[in-house]
């Protein structure tokens, strides 16, 4: 499927937010919830394009929130 340049850009802002907002968020998620939540950083956030795509995310409220704006985002971008 077509994606144009400003569909591209928008994409980059997203990943660049959701990478500073991790940063941001890290070391409270983590003294939260432990074991789901570094699973699921480790394991999505990085290919989050990918895996938010292709898997369903764990019961953490971070995958969970990432993987509901990455669908809408997707609906806005792909049409």
């Amino acid at each position: 499927m077509f994606i144009d340049q400003s569909c591209l850009f928008k994409i980059g802002v997203y990943l660049q937010v959701i990478v500073i907002v991790s940063y941001v968020y890290l070391p409270v998620m983590i003294i939260q919830e432990w074991g789901l939540f570094t699973y699921c950083f480790y394991s999505r956030s990085v290919f989050i394009y990918q895996s938010c795509l292709f898997t369903t995310c764990c019961d953490s409220v971070w995958c969970l929130i990432t993987y509901q704006c990455f669908f809408l985002f997707n609906l806005l971008c792909m049409n």
